[in-house]
């Protein structure tokens, strides 16, 4: 009984370690079609440019402060911004047409996993979460240079915070070492 245990877990162990090897190899594959991503367990930012470390700041900052692209308020917010966009042509900019064409918006937060919708087949990429993350790439991490309607959303100091710290870490990029920021 206790060789047939032991050559058990010799076996589970085994199958386990192949398993982790496998996955871990997918995920290098799937990973290197990207320019950065951001991975919520370990609160870790891995990027290879200026705006895709913006962009994984931006899911960061979602994360630390309770998936605030989620709620129903931020959500509001921004489809009323994006019927204001077309409402008043001056107010918009030079990011509006992206605003608006942006996959997964005015979307039920279910209908991102649904088959027959069109986020679902492009990758699942889009909705407001994505959403979220692009608008501090565009605006390059500057308040200033953030919709005004959409500023309040986002910790400015804590953007700032995380691309210092992405500049002394060994993930930093040649860009951000030379950035005078």
């Amino acid at each position: 009984m206790s060789i047939l245990l032991s050559s058990f877990n010799v076996t589970s162990l085994l199958w386990c370690y192949i398993m982790y090897v496998l996955i871990f190899i997918i995920l290098l594959v799937m990973l290197s079609q990207y320019n950065g991503f951001y991975n919520p367990v370990l609160h870790t930012i891995y990027c290879t440019d200026k705006a895709s470390c913006l962009h994984e700041i931006g899911h960061k900052l979602d994360h630390e402060k309770g998936w605030i692209s989620q709620t129903e308020e931020y959500r509001h917010s921004i489809d009323v911004y994006r019927a204001m966009l077309w409402a008043y042509p001056e107010k918009r900019d030079e990011h509006s047409f992206e605003v608006y064409q942006y996959p997964g918006l005015g979307s039920l937060l279910w209908q991102n996993g649904n088959p027959l919708t069109w986020s679902f087949w492009n990758g699942g990429w889009g909705g407001y979460g994505e959403f979220y993350a692009d608008v501090i790439a565009w605006s390059d991490g500057d308040p200033n240079k953030c919709p005004q309607d959409l500023r309040g959303w986002y910790d400015w100091n804590f953007i700032n915070s995380e691309m210092e710290n992405l500049r002394g870490s060994k993930w930093q990029i040649l860009e951000l070492q030379n950035s005078p920021h």
